[in-house]
């Protein structure tokens, strides 16, 4: 970094909760100039830089009482020599250049709001969008290695939209969301997977799969339920139990004396046909596991043969077919985390599944359990940011509908304001919710009113 010269900028102190701010004079370059000079970043670089913006304006908001910040731009921010990103302290004599630069009119169309919304946060959304542009900036001017994959691309997409209000149903209520969103990298313990490698992964999975079955785990129980799209039967908890009722009317017949010729041979017979329906529904989910291996087994053999082919035909092959595996391998991770209670691991799983799952069916359930995980840490506000990212990815979702209602009117950290907004946002998406048992359930019970498309809660909460 050339011509580094001192500015006087703002720093953040976290402490027991509580957020602090100190001024310093640190050398650095403006943004707008390091990347004229510097446009190659790191992915990880980019990610960072993005997440310390959206860090830094959410604690100068927390800091200074929601105060808007209200010139953030390329002029306003300040790269160390250690590439760490800083605010111009505005207030300082020596930058009242970024003020003056903000009266140009080019500055003020591409970095200043024009129309606030009337009910809205005037403050809130001044930053989200000058940071929503600024984000735009950095994107447009860097050269990022390796290049960003089409999904992190939308990702950044979505959040620079949200941002700048683009539609005023889909914005950011605060800036701790944005954090949350901004990708992350992946660091693969293996950079190159061959083909016995996978094959050891898909043994593992068969293995896993048997060992749940002989212990019971992953069974009827929807707490530790498996989310994987796979053809596996799980045997159902009824039967089993009709099973063991039957086994056990026998012995209790035979203590009582009761020597029926008839009736001990029906209980048998209904002990034996139920041993055997056990049976099947075993020989089923080892059929379906085995199944399932085959054909990622078959789909790993024709990447393989593509991928050394090196046509446009076979590419597709192999991004197809690697996504289809990329999905299931996830679903599976997510599930074997849930399963062992390794919650953060689990929810990190589901989220990534559900970025890159593409069947609806699939992608509800998975958003539905990660969701559920996230409450039951004590992370509401991240639960509730699960339940709108999937009510505005899946269409109509009343699954879905239901169940963040629900969450929302149970969640006694939100007033009765923030709930109604919330509802009215849900119903909008799903209006199918309205006929739902569940939804007209709730209405009754929580004092949820339905008029026309408006929806609200009457009455406070009962303490």
């Amino acid at each position: 970094m050339e011509e580094l010269e001192g500015y006087e900028v703002i720093r953040f102190l976290e402490h027991d909760g509580r957020c602090h701010v100190s001024m310093d004079f640190v050398k650095g370059q403006l943004l707008i100039r390091h990347l004229k000079e510097e446009p190659q970043v790191t992915k990880a670089q980019l990610f960072e830089w993005l997440r310390s913006l959206a860090r830094q304006i959410e604690q100068y908001h927390r800091c200074r009482k929601n105060q808007c910040y209200r010139y953030l731009n390329p002029e306003s921010i300040l790269v160390r020599e250690d590439k760490k990103l800083l605010f111009l302290d505005l207030a300082a004599v020596s930058n009242e250049f970024v003020i003056r630069d903000m009266q140009k009119r080019v500055m003020r169309r591409h970095f200043v709001k024009k129309v606030l919304t009337m009910s809205g946060n005037p403050r809130l959304e001044t930053d989200l969008y000058s940071l929503g542009k600024s984000m735009q900036y950095i994107l447009a001017h860097t050269q990022v290695e390796p290049p960003l994959s089409r999904t992190e691309e939308h990702q950044l997409s979505k959040i620079i939209s949200k941002c700048l209000g683009e539609n005023p149903k889909r914005t950011y209520q605060d800036f701790n969301q944005i954090q949350k969103e901004i990708p992350r990298i992946q660091h693969p313990k293996i950079k190159k997977i061959k083909k016995q490698a996978v094959a050891a992964v898909l043994v593992l999975l068969v293995v896993a799969a048997g060992v749940n079955h002989l212990t019971g785990r992953g069974g009827g129980d929807s707490e530790g339920s498996a989310v994987t799209g796979a053809a596996v039967t799980v045997p159902e908890e009824s039967t089993i139990t009709k099973a063991e009722d039957a086994g056990q009317e026998n012995a209790e017949q035979k203590d009582a004396g009761q020597k029926d010729a008839g009736q001990e041979d029906t209980g048998q017979d209904a002990a034996v046909q139920n041993n055997k329906t056990v049976q099947d529904s075993k020989t089923a989910e080892n059929s379906g596991v085995e199944k399932e291996m085959k054909n990622m087994q078959t789909e790993l053999e024709q990447i393989e043969e593509a991928i050394q082919q090196n046509t446009t035909a076979d590419n597709k092959i192999v991004i197809d077919q690697a996504r289809s595996l990329e999905s299931k391998l996830l679903r599976y991770l997510a599930t074997a985390y849930d399963r062992e209670e390794m919650v953060d691991e689990a929810i990190a799983a589901y989220g990534q599944a559900c970025a890159i799952e593409t069947d609806g069916t699939i992608l509800e359930q998975l958003y539905q359990r990660r969701a559920d995980l996230e409450e039951k840490a004590g992370k509401p506000e991240q639960a509730r940011s699960t339940y709108s990212e999937a009510m505005e990815k899946l269409e109509n979702t009343q699954t879905i509908g239901v169940r963040f209602a629900g969450m929302i009117c149970g969640d006694t950290s939100l007033s009765v304001e923030e709930k109604n907004k919330y509802l009215q946002q849900i119903v909008e998406s799903a209006p199918g919710i309205l006929s739902e048992k569940a939804f007209q359930k709730l209405q009754r019970e929580q004092g949820v009113q339905v008029e026309g498309d408006k929806v609200w809660i009457e009455k406070e909460e009962k303490e």
